[in-house]
């Protein structure tokens, strides 16, 4: 649209400039004739300027979704199988599902993740823990391995990723480092009673209350960490991971 106004604009300046070089005066008989032809004129040149910059524009595209058409698929699949990884550490998925899929692509395991409430769920399952200094630290573990490479696929989309995704790429990390602080504050509370006697040691309802209390904030980075997710899934089944410029 831009493009359109320039246009006109110009074509504009460049009729008046004619027209005063050669020694025309805009009195009111000039308007009254140059006027009409003028508009017609310029609109007649605002629809063939906006009917080439929609077939540019939709050229631009095409070539932007073939060149990234494969590594879509790939971001696609790399984070599908983070859900996967997600699901299945909580035991709310199957290796035996993953053979089960016809397309090997873990699709499965995106629709599912969408459906959960991430932040209850994992609440739930570390509570019941028994150990869970360990289950906080591998599902830490996990989350950075796979994102890590999750992070190099967008790096390589053409001509750069889209700027939301880069900005959720840093949010995500934002939330991982938010499970590191969960597991400071489980080993804190560990290390704490390692220096005293037992009868001074940190009660283990005491370490509930104070885990309940951190994960008020906590807990939101965590689901955040399923939303990221569903999104990126979502523009790369769409072929929508790369920077247009429209």
């Amino acid at each position: 649209m831009k493009s359109v106004i320039v246009a006109l604009l110009v074509s504009f300046i460049v009729l008046i400039l004619i027209f005063v070089c050669i020694g025309g005066n805009f009195d009111r008989q000039f308007w009254l004739a140059f006027l009409p032809g003028l508009m017609e004129n310029l609109l007649i040149l605002a629809v063939g300027v906006l009917i080439l910059d929609m077939i540019l524009k939709h050229e631009r595209l095409d070539k932007l979704e073939r060149t990234n058409e494969r590594q879509s698929r790939f971001v696609l699949l790399i984070n599908n199988r983070l859900a996967f990884k997600i699901l299945q550490y909580l035991r709310l998925a199957t290796t035996e599902e993953v053979d089960k899929d016809p397309e090997y692509d873990f699709s499965f395991a995106l629709g599912r993740l969408k459906t959960i409430d991430l932040e209850k769920v994992f609440y739930e399952k570390l509570m019941n823990s028994d150990k869970r200094e360990d289950f906080v630290a591998e599902f830490e573990k996990m989350l950075r391995k796979e994102t890590a490479g999750i992070s190099k696929a967008l790096d390589d989309v053409y001509p750069r990723p889209d700027p939301e995704l880069k900005l959720s790429e840093d949010a995500m990390v934002s939330s991982i480092a938010a499970v590191g602080a969960l597991l400071m504050i489980i080993r804190s509370f560990r290390e704490a009673n390692a220096q005293v006697e037992e009868k001074g040691q940190l009660k283990p309802e005491q370490q509930d209350l104070l885990i309940e209390i951190a994960y008020d904030r906590i807990g939101q980075e965590i689901q955040r960490i399923r939303d990221i997710t569903v999104n990126l899934s979502e523009k790369a089944a769409a072929n929508r991971l790369f920077l247009s410029f429209e």
